[in-house]
């Protein structure tokens, strides 16, 4: 049986616990993975390329279009096998426009 490498794009919150125990799981089983957050993780994962979306404003109202913006283009630029956004609704609501697939979506929270 072959292995595949796969190329795995997160659209998550950094911080998250969720987000890093994933990343930590894929890269580890040697896939190559690029999350895009909002908010840096603050930790080093090995095989992980962590792309950090600043912003002066910390309305997520006022920083979807430019987020959602950038996102187009990295996902563009990496190519993945499959997206995965965390969180409905800070990071789920930028795959529909995507139009990317496969994608999927895990909501978490209250």
């Amino acid at each position: 049986m072959s292995c595949h490498t796969l190329i795995l794009r997160f659209i998550a919150d950094g911080r998250s616990i969720h987000t890093q125990r994933r990343a930590k799981y894929f890269a580890q089983k040697g896939h190559e993975i690029h999350p895009i957050t909002y908010d840096p993780t603050n930790c080093v994962i090995t095989r992980v390329a962590e792309q950090i979306l600043a912003s002066r404003w910390k309305n997520l109202y006022l920083t979807f279009i430019p987020h959602h913006l950038a996102i187009k283009r990295l996902v563009k630029k990496i190519k993945p096998d499959l997206i995965h956004a965390h969180f409905i609704a800070k990071y789920g609501f930028h795959l529909p426009d995507l139009r990317f697939s496969p994608s999927i979506v895990s909501a978490w929270g209250d």
